[in-house]
């Protein structure tokens, strides 16, 4: 918006920063025109934004609520966008609304930090859900101290490697399904050593949009290895096999049968999905939980901060009522 004038037309000013793939993906733009009708002014925080911005910081707008998609530009390089959006958020008014606060999001970006607060939502939970044992392996750690800490854990094969890191688009997905000890070594370090469970095939993402609204969604996942005579380290991009329209010969049975529906309790998903809110304390996630085979038991192993929902037909309805819902709470 160009002027004071044309802002005192409208109820509120919101800016947003959201990269044009995601835009794309989230169809950003039937958000923006029901701010519009909603007599929401809104500003992009792109680099003309912030080029005017730090020739005149006295005279920045203030806004009465951001919302950001900063981890979709943290990557594993130092990138100056991203810092100066951070340092853009952080020196924000208190009567600002962020959604979300950056430093909640960073401790999703590390797979640790991640687990570590899904165990302590969990045990809050009363067995409603739980987290496969975990081990975090560092780069210069010794051979036979991971088999050691393994064994403590009760970590055994096949096991599940992911990166440590889920602040890499495209890296963070490739994941290992590893054997026996003998091939620990392919393990690309840092990284995650988790429990694989069986599951039938079958894993269900939940996608969080605030408080209220919670969609489970069933997708492919990888089979049941247990019984298979398998030696050789497995490679695979969760993205193929658990993405929208993904076919990968991993979610196939030996008879190259895909798996069935599971019967679930969307219930107790519902209450999963408010625990793992609360104890991030974000509005917009994604959560992959697993069904154990052969028990009632439901494991949490992934949470992503504002996916692009491309299961969710009316994802920017969604989004725009959770911002304006907080913008008439203030």
């Amino acid at each position: 918006m160009d002027s004071d004038k044309t802002l005192k037309s409208f109820r509120f000013h919101l800016a947003y920063f959201v990269p044009p793939v995601k835009f794309e993906e989230l169809r950003f733009d039937v958000f923006l025109e029901l701010c519009g009708q909603a007599q929401i002014a809104t500003t992009e925080l792109n680099d003309e934004f912030f080029n005017q911005y730090l020739k005149e910081k006295n005279n920045s707008p203030s806004f009465d609520l951001i919302i950001h998609t900063l981890s979709d530009i943290i990557c594993e390089t130092v990138d100056p966008a991203w810092l100066q959006l951070l340092d853009y958020l952080r020196m924000q008014s208190p009567k600002t609304i962020i959604i979300d606060s950056p430093d909640k999001i960073f401790p999703l970006l590390d797979r640790y930090e991640q687990y570590c607060i899904l165990s302590d939502a969990a045990a809050k939970g009363a067995n409603v859900f739980h987290v496969p044992p975990y081990l975090r392996v560092l780069e210069d750690d010794d051979e036979h101290d991971i088999e050691s800490s393994l064994a403590k854990l009760s970590i055994n094969f096949p096991l599940i490697c992911k990166p440590l890191k889920c602040d890499a688009p495209l890296s963070s997905h490739y994941h290992k399904i590893v054997f026996d000890k003998e091939h620990l070594t392919e393990c690309n370090r840092p990284c995650i050593l988790q429990q694989f469970i069986e599951h039938d095939a079958v894993l269900f993402k939940i996608n969080v949009v605030g408080k209220d609204i919670f969609q489970v969604v069933e997708r492919k996942s990888v089979r049941n290895l247990k019984n298979e005579k398998i030696h050789d380290t497995i490679a695979f991009n969760s993205l193929d096999v658990s993405g929208l329209d993904s076919n990968d010969e991993l979610s196939k049975n030996q008879n190259g049968i895909s798996p069935s529906a599971k019967i679930i309790d969307e219930t107790r998903l519902q209450n999963i999905a408010h625990l793992v809110r609360e104890q991030f304390q974000l509005n917009l996630l994604s959560i992959d939980i697993l069904k154990v085979s052969n028990t009632n038991d439901y494991a949490v192993v992934d949470v992503n901060y504002f996916p692009c929902y491309d299961s969710m037909d009316d994802a920017p309805q969604n989004i725009f009522r959770l911002c304006l819902s907080k913008l008439e709470a203030k």
